[in-house]
């Protein structure tokens, strides 16, 4: 019942140069997501975040809430 594969009918992949291929995208892959973590690392993650605790967003959300001064009304 096993068949013979004529090597003809092999997949390029099995063979010397598939296989280096293979090897040669999945380390170009790699470092693409290496950079691109790097990236995110350096240029995005350092910048300030939006405040958003719970006295943060009430005093956005409501303006004239109490606890919530703003430079006008602290004035006398």
């Amino acid at each position: 019942m096993n068949a013979v594969v004529h090597p003809a009918e092999r997949s390029w992949f099995r063979t010397a140069a598939g296989l280096r291929f293979g090897v040669e995208i999945a380390v170009i892959v790699l470092a693409k997501l290496v950079v691109l973590v790097l990236l995110y690392f350096i240029f995005v993650a350092p910048q300030p975040h939006a405040d958003t605790s719970p006295a943060a967003m009430r005093a956005h959300v409501l303006p004239g809430a109490p606890g919530n001064v703003s430079a006008e009304s602290a004035t006398p």
